[in-house]
């Protein structure tokens, strides 16, 4: 009779323990090279939460904490913020109307490209 290859097993080898990583404690460790790195590393140093600007969106933000290690996030049910135009950046929600050129536009939604104009 022929077993499947799933009920076959093959016997276990003793192996001795998995050595210790070994530290040499006066290396000096690399400087951060991402920037959630260098918001965690500059948290730890003033011992305030820093924004890591390059994750933000338009319904996100996240801080690196002062413990130097974690991340927290806080997310919005609806945008806080709209990406510039040129892509470079985030601007703040600002419906508030403001007349520019003769053109009544909100002042803090750049993807707005259109315009109300007052007659006469």
């Amino acid at each position: 009779m022929a077993l499947p290859l799933s009920m076959m097993s093959v016997p276990a080898m003793a192996q001795g323990p998995t050595p210790s990583p070994t530290r040499n404690s006066t290396a000096e460790l690399s400087p951060p090279s991402t920037p959630t790195g260098e918001a965690l590393a500059q948290a730890k140093k003033t011992n305030r939460r820093v924004e890591i600007e390059s994750l933000r969106s338009e319904s996100a933000t996240f801080y690196a904490n002062p413990d130097g290690k974690t991340v927290r996030m806080e997310m919005y049910a609806r945008p806080i913020r709209v990406k510039n135009i040129d892509g470079t950046g985030f601007t703040p929600i600002d419906t508030t109307l403001v007349e520019r050129d003769g053109a009544i536009k909100p002042k803090g939604c750049a993807w707005w490209s259109g315009s109300v104009r007052r007659s006469g």
